[in-house]
């Protein structure tokens, strides 16, 4: 009769390290190892805590200060205080390590450049230097050139293309509506708003096309990349035609009750 041959165990014949993995990946499954600062489900929830714990003593600060700080409630002091916890969490979960804290030659010049730059355009700010219609115009045109000529494929490239060719057309579409300041007084000219009857007309047409055909044509566009799902699923037939039903409602109703349509009171 043929002696039965024993082996060992399944377990005894993994090494020392597969069980050290194993018990490693054992210890990182527990809920208590979860909520770290580098997780983002933790750090949504330290953040909506720090809201609450940052609002109860702003409410409480505001009674021992409201005599010597005038013209401050309660509110003002909550709204202060409500980000300033979830602003330290976010702080020490994205704390830079020592090692990127070393500059460089390079960073240092790139960061006084940057400086530079927008110490000179602090002098553009102003509307008696740059009208501000114009420049987001002209930088709005500039960075859909660069953008059609970056593309790494041909195929892509000639799409970006045909995209920004209608950018475009919607961009100086858009500037042709012109708003004046009074500082702009001799070389801005106003557009004027159409009659009644014809603002009226744009008004009913701006309901089907600017509220259910402009979302449908942004996802038409996102369905190209299969970049509609997730909360573009929510946003773009839902949430924007609601809030773009909005502004022609509210311009109605503000027709309605300046012209006198529905009766004095």
């Amino acid at each position: 009769m043929q002696r039965r041959r024993s082996y060992p165990a399944p377990s005894l014949l993994r090494p020392p390290h597969a069980a050290r993995r194993d018990r490693v990946q054992r210890r990182a499954l527990r809920p208590s190892a979860l909520c770290t600062l580098r997780s983002a489900p933790c750090r949504s929830s330290l953040c909506v805590h720090g809201i609450v714990a940052g609002s109860v003593p702003g409410f409480a600060v505001h009674y021992p200060l409201r005599s010597f700080v005038k013209g401050i409630d309660a509110l003002d002091c909550v709204v202060f205080r409500a980000p300033l916890a979830p602003s330290l969490v976010v702080i020490a979960a994205a704390r830079p390590s020592l090692a990127s804290l070393r500059p460089s030659l390079l960073s240092v010049l790139l960061v006084l450049l940057v400086l530079l730059v927008l110490h000179a355009l602090a002098f553009a700010s102003i509307s008696f230097t740059i009208w501000e219609d114009r420049v987001i115009t002209y930088l709005l045109l500039s960075y859909v050139i660069l953008a059609g000529f970056s593309a790494p494929t041909v195929h892509l490239r000639y799409r970006i293309r045909g995209f920004s060719v209608l950018f475009a057309g919607c961009v100086r579409a858009m500037a042709a509506s012109m708003v004046c300041r009074e500082e702009q007084h001799p070389y801005c000219h106003v557009t004027l708003p159409p009659e009644p009857p014809l603002l009226i007309l744009i008004l009913v047409l701006a309901v089907p096309t600017a509220a259910l055909g402009r979302p449908w044509a942004v996802r038409r566009f996102l369905q190209t990349s299969t970049s509609e799902n997730g909360v573009a699923g929510i946003v773009l037939p839902w949430l924007l035609p609601i809030v773009l039903l909005q502004s022609p409602a509210h311009w109605i109703a503000e027709w309605l009750d300046t012209a006198d349509v529905l009766g004095r009171k």
